[in-house]
C-alpha cells in the first residue's frame, strides 16, 4: 500500500520528512526501521541502511526510491535531498522526534520554517479506506 499521495495532499510545506516507523510503514508500505522518508510533490524517497535495501525495494510502492546510507552520512544526504528540492518549509513529525534530534535537523537542514504535521499524519490513518477495511476484517478473523 502507498499513501504517498495522501501526503502530498495535505499541502502544508513543500516537504514531508516522516521518522516514525509507524508513519513511514503508511505512507510508503516500508514495514522494516531505521529509515527517514522524504515526500515532496515530484518525489518520494526512502532513506534506509544496508540492512533494510532489500526490504525496502521489495515492500515499497510505485514512485519510492531508495537510498542506502550509513548512519553517519544519513543528515548529510538527508539535507542534500531537502536542498536539492528547495524546501522551504518542510513538515515533521515534532511528536516523534527528540529536542536533540530536531534541533539537529533544524542546524543540518537550513529550511525557513518547519511544520509540525503530527496531527495530520494521525488524522490521515485514522481515515480507512475499503482496502484497509478487508484487511481489518481478514486479520480479525
Amino acid at each position: 500500500m502507498n499513501n504517498v499521495e495522501k501526503i502530498r495532499q495535505l499541502d502544508v510545506a513543500d516537504a514531508y520528512l516522516l521518522t516514525s516507523d509507524i508513519n513511514v510503514r503508511y505512507a510508503a508500505g516500508f514495514s522494516g526501521d531505521s529509515s527517514e522518508l522524504l515526500i515532496t510533490q515530484d518525489i518520494a524517497v526512502l532513506f534506509t541502511d544496508a540492512r533494510y535495501t532489500l526490504q525496502a525495494q521489495k515492500d515499497l510502492g510505485e514512485g519510492v526510491e531508495v537510498v542506502t546510507t550509513t548512519a553517519g552520512e544519513r543528515l548529510s544526504k538527508l539535507a542534500h535531498a531537502i536542498r536539492r528540492v528547495g524546501a522551504g518549509t518542510l513538515g515533521l513529525e515534532k511528536d516523534s522526534l527528540s529536542a536533540n534530534a530536531f534541533a539537529e535537523y533544524a542546524n543540518t537542514f537550513r529550511i525557513n520554517e518547519s511544520v509540525d504535521v503530527s496531527e495530520k499524519l494521525l488524522r490521515l490513518r485514522e481515515m480507512k479506506t475499503p482496502e484497509e477495511i478487508g484487511n481489518i476484517e481478514i486479520a480479525a478473523r
